[in-house]
């Protein structure tokens, strides 16, 4: 879904952002074969001349800087305690998706936050991101990275970090805020690769030290301290009297993999269906080329494509389905609500931390379900009065909704979970684009019957979409997973 945004703004935004495109295009039919070379003074320097535009389009993103500066009341949204840009230093990615994403570095940026108080064991940055996709809509975010260098055998990797271009040696965690300095979400990653989510409680007091707690997932959750490290700066840059202050606890969830079995249908409600063919859809092992702009100088960079986990070595390509599956025709009436120009959900994808797959024994399927599954969109269409009119039509489903994933593709390698719930939170967000492609110049549903049509045309178009990854959405509990989680937006790599 597309939030509309102020003209002047999305105007400025794309107008600067069509231009760093431009100027990547350049750049790809004039480069060399090497992956180090200095860029021409001059596009710099026109690049240099856009700069005001983000500026302009940041500063009314933080909502002016005297607020922006001040304590949000809450201990982890003053984690993003700098605000001011160093827009000399970005990095400029162009993705397999045709998304442009523009990193910028923060000046300042001197608060340090670690798990352990271990001095030298952790290092953070702070960067603020702008994205534009291939269909126009924007995103812009605060990312906060933690590296935790306590690991044994470990090398900082941070310089190397960029949004959702993860080193395969990072260690550590990576929170998201809006540009007012609200959290959103973060992850956690051991070796580049995503292990959890992790999230801020609210107290600052209560349980310490790596409790364990479940949720209703069965994913097993630790809350573990959190520490700022401050000192005092002498006018000579020397730091002393560095001290740690205990400021709250975090609580990192596993994303399952790997995870016990549940337990299988006995036959009733219609009993578990024959298992298709699980398949995969072929993508080439296809690489992103980022530009990044430090001191005067140009380095180019080739980069994992998404889903390869952030490591130098690509996964395998997987096995092709052979032919679409045609589109299916649910059951049964799923039932929801909808509503026109209520509460606005946020401009974000879907948070792969909705879905937790877990395995079940009989089967070729790893199974969840979730809770409060959700879509929204933005409509434009005239009037019976002749006018432009603009609605936002946002509909939650009642029942849960299961989702049966393979657990491997047809070359027998494994999906694991986490994989299994990017691709899910891919093909959830496809499938709200198609919708919204298919209905965005009509009005809004009117009526209980309307938006009942429309809940069953958003899930066989979402179904459909499973197909294609050889699995299956229902509302039937087939395999009796526990499994069940709520819906969610966020920001993060998938």
């Amino acid at each position: 879904m597309n939030n509309p945004f102020l003209k002047s703004n999305k105007n400025a935004f794309k107008f600067c952002i069509a231009f760093l495109i431009a100027f990547v295009s350049v750049l790809y039919s004039c480069r060399k074969d090497h992956v180090n070379q200095t860029a021409n003074p001059q596009a710099l320097t026109t690049i240099d001349a856009h700069i005001p535009q983000l500026k302009e389009l940041y500063a009314n993103g933080v909502k002016a800087h005297s607020k922006a500066t001040q304590s949000t009341g809450k201990w982890y949204n003053d984690l993003i305690n700098s605000i001011e840009v160093d827009w000399d230093s970005y990095t400029l990615q162009k993705r397999n998706d045709s998304s442009i994403v523009a990193e910028f570095e923060m000046k300042n940026d001197s608060g340090l936050y670690t798990l352990k108080q271990l001095d030298g064991k952790y290092r953070n940055k702070t960067t603020v991101v702008f994205i534009e996709k291939k269909d126009g809509s924007r995103l812009s975010f605060f990312a906060k990275v933690i590296e935790d260098l306590s690991i044994p055998g470990s090398g900082t990797v941070l310089d190397e970090l960029h949004y959702r271009n993860i080193p395969g040696l990072f260690n550590g965690m990576i929170f998201y805020y809006t540009l007012d300095r609200q959290f959103v979400n973060g992850e956690r990653y051991v070796n580049g690769v995503r292990t959890g989510s992790v999230s801020f409680n609210e107290a600052t007091g209560g349980v310490r030290i790596n409790s364990i707690k479940t949720n209703s997932a069965a994913a097993p959750c630790t809350i573990t301290d959190f520490y700022s490290y401050n000192c005092q700066q002498l006018p000579s840059g020397e730091l002393i009297d560095c001290r740690y202050k205990y400021i709250g606890t975090i609580t990192t969830c596993d994303d399952g993999d790997g995870g016990g079995y549940g337990y299988g249908g006995d036959g009733s409600g219609g009993g578990v269906p024959a298992d298709p063919k699980p398949c995969i859809p072929a993508k080439p092992n296809t690489v992103d080329m980022t530009e990044v702009v430090k001191n005067g100088k140009l380095v180019i960079q080739s980069m994992p494509a998404p889903g390869t986990g952030g490591g130098t070595t690509p996964t395998p390509t997987p096995v092709p389905c052979p032919t679409t599956p045609p589109p299916p025709v649910l059951e049964e009436i799923v039932p929801g609500t909808g509503q026109v120009n209520g509460a606005k959900d946020p401009d974000f994808p879907s948070n792969c931390a909705s879905w937790a797959y877990m395995q079940v024994s009989n089967g070729n399927y790893q199974v969840c379900g979730v809770n409060d599954l959700r879509f929204d969109y933005i409509t434009e269409f005239q009037n019976s009065q002749g006018k432009l009119e603009i609605d936002y039509f946002r509909a939650i489903y009642s029942k849960t909704i299961y989702f049966e994933f393979p657990k491997k593709r047809v070359d027998g390698t494994i999906i694991t979970s986490s994989e299994a719930a990017r691709l899910t939170a891919l093909a959830k967000d496809n499938a709200e684009e198609i919708l919204e492609s298919q209905v965005e110049s009509s009005p809004p549903p009117q009526s209980n019957t309307e938006t009942q049509i429309m809940l069953n045309r958003y899930l066989n178009i979402l179904r459909n979409q499973i197909q294609s990854y050889g699995g299956r959405i229902t509302t039937n509990n087939n395999y009796g997973t526990t499994s069940v989680r709520t819906y969610t937006k966020g920001i993060g790599g998938c």
